[in-house]
């Protein structure tokens, strides 16, 4: 999965400059959740875009 591979590789930055693996996770997490979120609104906004325009 591509968002796997993101927190993942945002994982790895911020290990590599903060020096805490704990505070890492919780950057990952807080971004992931975000990027899903978004994501699942935008989805949202097309499904009932399409449903208004399909009732013609």
């Amino acid at each position: 999965m591509p968002l796997q591979n993101l927190g993942q590789f945002l994982l790895l930055i911020s290990a590599h400059r903060s020096k805490t693996l704990v505070r890492a996770i919780a950057i990952t997490n807080k971004t992931s959740k975000t990027f899903i979120s978004l994501r699942n609104k935008t989805l949202v906004l097309v499904i009932t875009h399409l449903y208004k325009y399909s009732k013609w």
